[in-house]
């Protein structure tokens, strides 16, 4: 059996090495019993605590490294790190607001925490506080400008909050790291064509798809821009091309409906309508586009009961595609 020092402190660094080369080899077990000794013990010495939390998660025993992350905490409150793998747990477990606490504590401790202020921001994020998240990517920004996920995330939430100018900007300074970075160019695609720049949302699409041909929502948003366009073949053929990949999905079969009315193919479009709702009873929107193409064919009864199980009100609606925020 391996001697350790009489000094304490040292016999703690000893026995802390020996854990970490039993954890850094994947010997778990041995790392737990020598990290469970040293807390025991009440070490001296935080990264025991940080370790054997990280061990703990490693090993799907969440509730386990939070509760010694806290022990660690309340121990040594002055240790950055500790609040922030206690956050880290928090947002594994979806608690942003308790997450959020701890990155405040550990940002207050050191306030050029750049992975700190990130996580902030995803946190921050998740519960609504949009304006506050904008502000800790941006901060991530000023710490690292070279963190691509902090322009991408400073992007999507500048873009959930209609500020797609500076969206746009953003996504260029993260594609500038990266030029072939999908969802970044997709996200900007969506930020373009929120603007009303088709031809650039259409370029951005067409450019995605060309590198990941089975990305079916960047079909649907290839044939809304199309859509934008009123360029209503091209709209069908990629909305046709979405569906392709995902049969099923009522936002692609909704717009391919309208695609269609425009074209002037109104029974097809009916068809499309009434094949939405036999299997999405609830999917208001198909319910008024159904109902107002039977009232332009003065179908008025048909008409009115079907705008009365959507929404109530005589519109057409169009189905946006997601963003991979």
């Amino acid at each position: 059996m391996k001697a350790f020092p009489n000094n304490p402190v040292q016999a703690e660094k000893a026995m802390l090495d020996q854990a970490l080369f039993f954890h850094q080899n994947g010997n778990m077990a041995e790392a737990e019993s020598a990290y469970r000794k040293l807390v025991g013990m009440k070490a001296r010495i935080p990264a025991v605590y940080l370790n054997y939390a990280n061990l703990l998660y490693q090993t799907q025993r969440l509730p386990q490294a939070i509760a010694i992350c806290r022990q660690g905490a309340a121990m040594y409150p002055d240790i950055p790190e500790i609040h922030h793998s206690l956050a880290v747990f928090y947002a594994e477990q979806n608690k942003p607001s308790e997450a959020v606490e701890r990155l405040r504590s550990a940002i207050a401790l050191n306030p050029r925490f750049a992975e700190a202020h990130f996580l902030l921001g995803m946190q921050l994020k998740k519960i609504g506080k949009l304006n506050e998240a904008i502000s800790s990517f941006h901060q991530v920004i000023v710490i690292n400008p070279n963190v691509l996920e902090a322009y991408f995330n400073l992007g999507n939430t500048l873009a959930l909050v209609g500020k797609f100018d500076e969206a746009i900007d953003h996504y260029q300074r993260a594609l500038a790291l990266d030029p072939e970075h999908i969802e970044v160019k997709f996200n900007l695609g969506n930020a373009l064509l929120n603007l009303g720049k088709i031809d650039q949302a259409i370029a951005i699409f067409q450019g995605v798809i060309a590198v990941m041909p089975e990305f079916a929502t960047a079909h649907l948003n290839l044939g809304n821009a199309f859509l934008a366009a009123k360029d209503y073949d091209k709209a069908v053929d990629s909305y046709r091309t979405a569906l392709e990949f995902n049969p099923d999905k009522a936002e692609i079969l909704l717009n391919l409906g309208t695609a269609l009315r425009n074209k002037g193919e109104i029974e097809a479009a009916i068809e499309v309508y009434q094949g939405i709702i036999k299997t999405n009873k609830n999917f208001k929107e198909a319910y008024d586009n159904l109902g107002n193409l039977y009232l332009a064919q003065g179908e008025h009864q048909k008409g009115l009961e079907s705008i009365r199980k959507g929404s109530g009100f005589v519109r057409f609606q169009v189905a946006k595609g997601y963003a991979v925020l």
